[in-house]
């Protein structure tokens, strides 16, 4: 997932509360073990507080682009990453809600094509990161071993490559790759013994939305999580590739 702002504010009617100013550079000096130096080129944020329905501060804070020098502004992009996690868990539990989807349900159910490990695999499982499946980016590399490291190397790419994948010569990782590859795995360790922090389970997780949802998963998740929110989302997107 992504978010930017799309609509343009001038600078002077940003509104600002310097406490919050304040709260935020001082972290910064403590993720930096240092004062910040004016101008000193460092990863940064935005920062939006609301106190009832408004928006009272709204600043940015550091730089977009280190090489560049240039600062993120409310219309920068921001890649989500793995805080799209809880908008995939949030459209699992609408499913869980509406009592098209049993959090006890077993993942075999949805996803046919695995081996019998699935049966024991639970949607709680993959929810609570507890489904002990192997991260889809160590069997990639497996299987594929000159491409260790790619994650790494794609990120040092200096062509913005994020919003315009799409138009990549070559294609990144999608969820099928990733449902492909896992059903190649014929044995697991037994699930719900321990936790794991698991992007495997959370790519499951979006295709069984999407099954039983009947519907693809950035469709349904705009729907029933993003448009549930006020302005502050109408610009953040579910980057599908497909």
């Amino acid at each position: 997932m992504a978010s930017k702002k799309v609509q343009k504010r001038k600078r002077n009617v940003l509104p600002k509360l310097p406490r919050i100013d304040k709260i935020v550079n001082n972290y910064l000096d403590k993720l930096y073990d240092a004062p910040l130096k004016k101008d000193e080129r460092v990863p940064g944020v935005a920062v939006a507080v609301r106190w009832n329905k408004k928006i009272v501060h709204l600043n940015c804070y550091g730089y977009a682009n280190l090489e560049t020098g240039a600062k993120i502004t409310p219309d920068t992009v921001f890649d989500l990453g793995s805080l799209s996690k809880q908008f995939t868990a949030a459209a699992t539990y609408n499913l869980i809600i509406h009592n098209q989807l049993d959090i006890n349900d077993p993942l075999s159910k949805f996803l046919k094509e695995l081996p019998p490990w699935a049966d024991a695999i639970t949607v709680e499982d993959l929810l609570h990161h507890t489904s002990s499946l192997p991260e889809y980016v160590n069997i990639y590399e497996k299987l594929k071993p000159r491409e260790k490291g790619w994650y790494d190397k794609a990120l040092k790419r200096p062509d913005h490559w994020y919003p315009r994948m799409p138009n990549r010569k070559k294609k990144e990782i999608t969820n099928k790759d990733v449902l492909e590859w896992l059903a190649t795995k014929r044995r697991l360790r037994a699930p719900d013994t321990e936790y794991a922090y698991s992007n495997s389970g959370y790519v499951l997780l979006a295709e069984l939305v999407e099954r039983v949802a009947k519907e693809p998963f950035a469709k349904y998740v705009m729907e029933t999580v993003v448009f549930g929110f006020d302005e502050e989302m109408k610009s953040t997107y579910v980057f599908d590739e497909v």
